[in-house]
């Protein structure tokens, strides 16, 4: 067993809004970004969300 402290943090998140300007990422797709990626925490409607910019994202995993 690998302990949690040492496994890897795998960056997906499911998309609940987009800027006008992206084209390619929709509402409740799923998509992996960059570990490195500069996140922007908030809160909204009392749930937390990251702001994460378009060239962070590597994929789109289900496009609905």
């Amino acid at each position: 067993l690998i302990p949690e402290s040492q496994q890897k943090k795998v960056s997906k998140g499911i998309v609940v809004g987009v800027g006008d300007a992206v084209a390619q990422i929709k509402l409740n797709d799923l998509i992996q970004y960059s570990d490195s990626a500069s996140t922007v925490p908030m809160t909204h409607n009392d749930e937390e969300h990251l702001l994460i910019n378009e060239g962070d994202i590597f994929a789109i995993l289900v496009n609905e």
